[in-house]
């Protein structure tokens, strides 16, 4: 039964090394949009605010994706169409940096609930190993 345990724990702080690795990669994403726009649209009659998100979100990104591949086919410059006051470049951009934000606060989101999972399902004695360690190095330094 013992054997179980320590291979249980050996893997849960793998688990957790693997977690750690994927947030240190996240420490270097987009945790605050650059925006240019003021994030309100108003286009065919319907307002829209860039900060609600999600699959309103996408669907603005692919109509004004829409308008900007129409805009090349009629050999108009995308960059120089204005809609509320901003170009319809800066439109895209704002919906980028905010769709990439989101997925990244989903993603440390998800890997914060993981990681308290993983906590849960250690023993008492792997536990208190672990925070005896933390002592150790603080006090070491």
């Amino acid at each position: 039964m013992t054997t179980t345990t320590l291979t249980n724990d050996d893997r849960i702080i793998l688990l957790k090394q693997k977690i750690e690795d994927k947030r240190t990669a996240l420490k270097g994403a987009n945790t605050r949009p650059r925006l240019i726009t003021n994030c309100q649209l108003t286009m065919d009659g319907i307002k829209y605010n860039l900060h609600t998100g999600g699959d309103t979100l996408t669907l603005l990104y692919l109509k004004l994706n829409a308008l900007r591949m129409s805009a090349y086919d009629l050999q108009i410059d995308p960059s120089t169409i204005m809609l509320d006051g901003f170009y319809l470049t800066d439109w895209m951009h704002d919906i980028k940096e905010l769709r990439a934000v989101e997925q990244t606060r989903k993603q440390a989101a998800e890997l914060k609930a993981a990681e308290t999972r993983l906590n849960s399902l250690l023993s008492a004695d792997k536990k208190t190993e672990l925070e005896l360690d933390k002592f150790a190095a603080l006090l070491d330094d």
